[in-house]
């Protein structure tokens, strides 16, 4: 995660990609957009699914396509229970 828009990414050939749209951020976290993927690691990591509310989910262009949610990888911590 960074702040700020997408910049523009170069692919292994060099070609320039143009910037990701922003997504929608949860509220009081405006600053924060999820970064580029390349095209080839997006299945991988939608496979993966959500690490953190603030994670996201990508489309096939490697751009966020929105984020995962308040619930999303956020494991409940109970130390007395076994």
């Amino acid at each position: 995660m960074y702040a700020g828009t997408t910049a523009w990414a170069n692919d292994a050939v060099g070609t320039l990609k143009p910037p990701c749209p922003r997504i929608a951020s949860p509220a009081g976290q405006s600053y924060l957009q999820p970064a580029r993927l390349k095209p080839e690691e997006v299945a991988a990591k939608n496979r993966l699914g959500c690490l953190s509310p603030a994670d996201a989910v990508y489309g096939p262009d490697g751009c966020p396509q929105r984020y995962c949610g308040a619930d999303a990888g956020v494991f409940p911590f109970n130390p007395g229970s076994p």
